[in-house]
């Protein structure tokens, strides 16, 4: 029995997850949470790392072999001590072709479900180009699921503006609705 969703009221079973990790701050949240995931209903995964040719016609990646086997393995190590069964491959893909890449993987190792990560971005970057995810919904069959991407660092997140929940301590609820408070009254952060 593995992980499960609700779909349409049914249950829908994740017994073979694909999981696509990268070298970005994002690949140790979407291994922790696909951890919890697997470990809740005793799921297998598969870990694959496309690394990508940079300069077509002269075979050259993003990172060599033993870079991207030992990023796979790190990840690997973390499920194996949860006790998850956990296995691992690199492909090497042109850009243009990385979420075929990870489709294809998908359907050879016979996955329920395809899990990626995420990440945080700047209003003007969500603007730019086509998300990996909706490219991979669009070449796949499978369901695709979200990790959550990683916390920003607070004070950068301050110093744009932007509301930021209430430091620790103190009664919890913040100065605004939600626990919020605004960040241009909170000036009482270290450099």
């Amino acid at each position: 029995m593995g992980p499960w969703a609700l779909v349409d009221g049914s249950e829908v079973m994740f017994e073979r997850m694909l999981v696509a990790i990268d070298d970005t701050p994002s690949s140790p949240v979407t291994v922790s949470f696909v951890t919890a995931l697997a470990r809740e209903r005793t799921a297998s995964v598969h870990l694959v790392y496309v690394n990508q040719i940079l300069a077509p016609g002269r075979g050259r990646a993003r990172s060599t072999d033993a870079e991207a086997a030992r990023l796979v393995e790190r990840a690997a190590l973390e499920l194996r001590a949860a006790g998850i069964a956990v296995t691992g491959s690199v492909v090497r893909a042109n850009p243009f072709y990385l979420t075929q890449a990870i489709a294809e993987t998908a359907l050879r190792r016979q996955s329920d479900v395809i899990v990626l990560g995420s990440r945080r971005r700047r209003f003007v970057g969500r603007l730019c180009g086509h998300a990996v995810r909706e490219r991979i919904i669009s070449a796949s069959h499978l369901p695709v699921l979200v990790a959550p991407a990683p916390l920003a660092d607070p004070r950068r997140r301050r110093s744009r503006g932007e509301l930021v929940p209430a430091p620790p301590g103190g009664d919890g609820r913040g100065g605004g609705p939600g626990g919020l408070e605004d960040s241009w009254s909170t000036r009482d952060l270290a450099p």
